[in-house]
């Protein structure tokens, strides 16, 4: 049976230690994962790219078995074993992991992307498709790349982002050793054609996948 409290308790020590500091000067490979999921595996593709021309380097593909739920706001308890295990395996690190999920921008300032920032002691940053907490008090433009911060608790958390024209935003937040605008302009920089950063579309599709194969196999 799963201990909510006890792992609301983890991800608050957790969050004790963030630090939202550029630790990195000049930022030359990305890494990206996502993990798809069956109903008993997890398959999870890390791949690392040149910075901000966005050239394939390297992807490592692993998987696992499925020993936690789909929860909410303890996403990172579910996934985060097989972004490690890809992460690990990945020759040339890479300086800055974009992490499909929150970062700072959670409840208790945990989310995936913070907690894989903690775990492996590297500069992270939440990209997510919606929003789990904050406000947003103005209406954002139509217009790409407009973007405004998100509130939570009267401070700035992270950004909402329109990285194409009239498609629904993204959101941006932190989740270790960097700052929130350089979160943003990382990630703005790596939105070209779609909705949503090509580093991390590379590895949802790879994800995917591997998945599909093992499936038919």
């Amino acid at each position: 049976m799963i201990n909510i409290e006890s792992l609301k308790k983890e991800q608050e020590e957790i969050a004790q230690k963030i630090k939202l500091i550029d630790v990195i000067k000049e930022v030359k490979i990305i890494g990206a994962s996502d993990v798809a999921f069956s109903f008993t595996y997890g398959y999870a593709c890390f791949a690392t790219f040149t910075y901000p021309e966005l050239k394939f380097l390297e992807e490592v593909i692993v998987k696992d078995k499925v020993d936690f739920p789909y929860l909410p706001e303890f996403l990172s308890y579910r996934e985060l074993k097989f972004i490690i295990k890809a992460y690990q395996k990945i020759k040339k690190k890479p300086q800055v992991i974009l992490v499909d999920g929150q970062g700072i921008l959670h409840p208790r300032r945990a989310g995936i992307a913070s907690h894989l920032g903690v775990v492996i002691n590297k500069p992270t940053i939440g990209v997510a498709k919606s929003l789990l907490i904050g406000e947003i008090k103005e209406n954002l433009k139509e217009d790409r790349f407009s973007y405004l911060p998100i509130f939570f608790n009267n401070e700035t958390l992270g950004f909402v982002l329109r990285s194409r024209e009239k498609v629904k935003p993204i959101y941006i937040s932190p989740g270790n050793l960097i700052t929130k605008e350089k979160a943003l302009e990382i990630v703005i920089n790596c939105c070209k054609k779609f909705r949503i950063p090509e580093p991390l579309r590379y590895v949802h599709a790879r994800a995917k996948m591997a998945k599909f194969k093992d499936e038919k196999s």
